[in-house]
């Protein structure tokens, strides 16, 4: 029976110090607006929570917990638990220069200047600076190798050949891509 009592009063203070706390806060960002979908991770593990609309969190933690607070775009921010029960993050913005790649034929990435043929690009305010409204019309005359006939009314779309007449199923239309998204010329 003594070891028992013993090996109880070892346990106590295990016991008290692996209680779960409860921490809330709000995530705003540097200008004090509130960030919505922030995660706060407690690091090592998959618990955590997401701040709602308002920049709002709560979550359960035990005492020396690391939590991370993370957002696209955002510097992560790492805290420990030390006995407060409420962490208020002002998060920062991260500047990372991304390296240009290019997406060749069935998605595979590559340097620029790894590639062995040319390639053109034109950048956004040369296309603002064409008298067109149509964005394919726009193009005439600033990229080589293309045939552009125009619409032959308001409602229709004009016609882009790259190279020549080189289909299989009939149409060959380009696949053009802005900013990640498809855009169809049908």
């Amino acid at each position: 029976m003594k070891k028992f009592l013993l090996v109880l009063l070892l346990q106590i203070p295990l016991l008290i110090f692996s209680q779960d706390i409860k921490i809330s806060g709000r995530v705003v960002d540097q200008d004090n607006i509130p960030l919505p979908g922030v995660y706060v991770l407690i690091k090592g593990t998959t618990a955590g929570a997401v701040t709602d609309v308002n920049g709002d969190y709560s979550l359960k933690v035990k005492e020396g917990d690391v939590v991370t607070f993370s957002f696209l775009g955002m510097e992560p921010q790492d805290y420990t638990i030390n006995g407060q029960s409420s962490i208020n993050v002002v998060m920062k913005t991260e500047t990372r220069e991304l390296d240009e790649v290019v997406v060749t034929a069935l998605s595979i990435k590559r340097q620029e200047r790894s590639l062995g043929y040319s390639q053109q690009r034109i950048e956004g305010n040369q296309i603002g600076e064409a008298k067109e409204t149509n964005l394919i019309s726009m193009l005439a005359g600033k990229v080589a190798g293309i045939q552009i006939t125009p619409a032959q009314s308001t409602t229709g779309s004009s016609r882009i050949i790259i190279r020549g007449n080189n289909s299989l199923l009939g149409s060959n239309q380009p696949l053009f891509v802005g900013d990640g998204f498809p855009f169809d010329n049908a």
